[in-house]
């Protein structure tokens, strides 16, 4: 039960570092709008990566205070592939092939999106760049940093709860020795 614990307040850690974002009911009027910049781009595409490398999080998880490091074991990238290919509108084949060669979350984002406006395949958008470079490109593109940004939290959510579902088989989450 303990270990239960820990990995629904490590999802809830995880979850938190995502940007606001209102809900449809809750509409901000224009004064309120926020306007993605190239910081929140990069802390959401690095955010979006760790998925499948996560690294340590202290977490108090009782009511005594203690806290204690815990890790997410990294999710089998394979469970990604078909939300993954949905979100980025490639097949399945694709998608594997670019997480088999080691390709960041947010790079394979990225070339979804740029694919899309740009009449390139996905696999001619796709490469390894930095965020910068990538920035650049989705402007070359005509994609605002918004749009990026909102596709960014799409993927990472719904990723987050990819890996969210694994919690059920006991490999997703390990207590680290306390510090």
């Amino acid at each position: 039960m303990k270990n239960k614990w820990v990995l629904i307040i490590s999802a809830m850690v995880a979850l938190s570092a995502m940007p606001y974002s209102h809900s449809a009911g809750d509409e901000p009027d224009s004064s309120q709008v926020a306007i993605a910049t190239p910081i929140e781009i990069k802390r959401t595409a690095g955010s979006l990566d760790e998925l499948l490398n996560p690294t340590a999080k202290k977490v108090v998880f009782d009511g005594t205070g203690h806290s204690y490091k815990v890790k997410a074991k990294p999710v089998d990238p394979k469970s990604f592939i078909p939300v993954l290919a949905d979100l980025v509108k490639s097949d399945r084949q694709t998608v594997s092939k670019a997480l088999s060669q080691r390709y960041h979350l947010s790079d394979i984002v990225f070339a979804g999106l740029i694919a899309g406006q740009n009449g390139q395949t996905f696999k001619q958008a796709l490469g390894q760049k930095s965020t910068e470079q990538w920035i650049n490109d989705l402007k070359k593109a005509n994609i605002s940093l918004q749009e990026a940004q909102d596709q960014l939290d799409i993927a990472y959510v719904e990723l987050a709860f990819v890996a969210l579902d694994r919690f059920d088989e006991g490999r997703v989450v390990q207590a680290l020795p306390k510090e």
